[in-house]
């Protein structure tokens, strides 16, 4: 992975946690408007506490996503990093540069029963359907992983590889 930079200039006197690691963060790139940061993440997962979602925890390997819509329920993330301007989400990109590692180990740890057992998709007490939480990491994660594209096209800059006219426009054709 390249690097277009260095640390950016230490302005995180009072500043904790996830706030004080943003602000401390390597530049990856800087390229139209957006900038991309390198980031350690304690975990790969992370739990989907809005309660908006049907679903309990997502896979990121990014905070941020350069397509910024406006209804997504990762925007408020960036208030972690006292990061409080809705520019911010679309124009400041962290790629968690540890996340496979976390993954791996994550997975590892988890037990077969707990991969097998029932899980439930519900709405207003009323359960829409069950399946084994491995099925449901297998079809539900990955097609949710696929539908955020935006991440892959996070990765293709990185790499300097162009972001296929399929994924729609982008900053790359302005």
């Amino acid at each position: 992975m390249a690097v277009c930079g260095t640390l950016q200039p230490a302005q995180s006197a009072g500043l904790v946690g996830i706030a004080r690691m943003a602000a401390e963060s390597r530049l990856l790139r800087d390229r139209a408007e957006t900038e991309f940061f390198a980031l350690e993440a304690r975990s790969a997962l992370n739990r989907e506490s809005s309660g908006r979602m049907p679903f309990a925890w997502t896979l990121n390997p990014y905070r941020g996503c350069e397509f910024g819509c406006h209804y997504c329920y990762a925007r408020y993330t960036h208030e972690f990093m006292e990061m409080w301007s809705s520019s911010d989400f679309e124009r400041k990109i962290y790629a968690k540069t540890n996340a496979p590692d976390l993954l791996r180990a994550e997975l590892a740890a988890a037990e077969d029963g707990q991969l097998h057992a029932p899980w439930s998709l519900v709405k207003c007490s009323h359960v829409i359907f069950t399946m084994p939480r491995i099925a449901v990491l297998r079809s539900m994660i990955l097609n949710h992983t696929i539908h955020h594209r935006a991440q892959l096209g996070v990765y293709l800059r990185l790499s300097d590889v162009p972001v296929p006219a399929l994924y729609g426009p982008s900053a790359d054709e302005a």
